[in-house]
């Protein structure tokens, strides 16, 4: 959920993003607190998706398909507030407590178990050899560790997918 820090995210890093963010490996921010950001964290995932989706020049079938369902997933559990705010007032912040709302996490356990198996496919087909070349092009003094961004999806994907 970092690239929404970056200028202009490359069309790698929102691929991977959100094949990570569908298999559950990267987790929405907020994801496993109570919070209302999480699902503002997904329409802003769906507007970057949306954004590459404009320009689909040179990209290819099964990626493009895969975003596509991904958007129309991501916008349902968009949709849906990921807490609810209740009448109880915090004396100490003077704001009201919220309440986690299950029907928000239920959609998305729904979409991941929908879509799951077709992002770890599109990762295999597209993005693993290249996973693979860098970890072995990395230098020593790394530890292991790839560069921000793509990369370091990619990598986090493919420990996360048992594919190193």
């Amino acid at each position: 959920m970092f690239s929404k820090f970056q200028a202009n995210p490359s069309a790698q890093t929102v691929i991977l993003e959100t094949i990570g963010v569908v298999t559950g490996i990267i987790r929405l921010g907020g994801e496993d607190d109570i919070s209302l950001e999480t699902s503002k964290n997904a329409s802003d995932m769906n507007g970057r998706i949306n954004a590459l989706l404009r320009k689909p020049q040179g990209m290819h079938a099964e990626i493009r398909e895969f975003l596509t369902d991904a958007r129309d997933a991501l916008s349902m559990v968009a949709a849906t507030r990921s807490a609810k705010r209740t009448d109880v007032i915090d004396f100490k912040t003077r704001q009201p407590w919220l309440q986690d709302n299950p029907v928000f996490h239920r959609k998305l356990e729904r979409m991941r178990s929908r879509l799951g198996a077709k992002a770890a496919e599109v990762f295999d087909n597209h993005f693993l050899s290249d996973t693979k070349e860098m970890l072995a092009s990395l230098p020593a003094q790394s530890n292991g560790q790839p560069p921000n961004g793509a990369p370091r999806y990619a990598m986090a994907i493919a420990k996360g997918l048992n594919r190193l």
